[in-house]
């Protein structure tokens, strides 16, 4: 699933993953269906977004993950980053910290993925692409199977 904002989503095959509406520009939210469904959202928060942080709060499933770019350094950018650890504080988020800097032009990690009641590793892809961040990748570890209408597990 390619989203509007240039974050590519790979889903394994045998998952259907159902799209969440949501009226957030630049957010997406779908669910993977496993054993227990895992709430994926994906988001974009330029500077001139219009909504706030806890407006993402309306995602939350029991088991979720938010992943994107963010647009703040949580070491760097004062009250904007107090701002975004206040709300992933209220929603029980662990530490956020990719192995690396995300930014291509600077020295900031300003993308970031969060995970409750998921076990979530995160790595920066140090790969060639046309933005200015390294992409992220999120790999949840699942040890349930998977729902699929008319399949067996022996």
């Amino acid at each position: 699933m390619i989203l509007p904002f240039f974050y590519s989503v790979l889903i394994h095959n045998d998952i259907p993953p159902p799209r969440i509406a949501r009226p957030l520009p630049n957010v997406c939210a779908i669910d993977l269906l496993v054993e227990q469904t895992i709430r994926l959202v994906a988001i974009y928060a330029p500077a001139s977004k219009t909504w706030k942080w806890m407006d993402l709060s309306s995602f939350i499933s029991n088991r979720y993950m938010i992943m994107g770019d963010f647009n703040i350094d949580l070491e760097k950018d004062g009250e904007k980053a107090e701002r975004l650890l206040e709300w992933m504080g209220s929603c029980w988020f662990g530490p956020p910290a990719p192995d690396s800097n995300t930014s291509l032009r600077s020295d900031c990690t300003i993308d970031y993925a969060l995970a409750v009641d998921v076990n979530l590793t995160i790595q920066t892809c140090q790969c060639n692409n046309s933005s200015d961040h390294k992409p992220l990748l999120g790999v949840p570890t699942c040890v349930t199977a998977w729902k699929i209408e008319g399949s067996r597990t022996r």
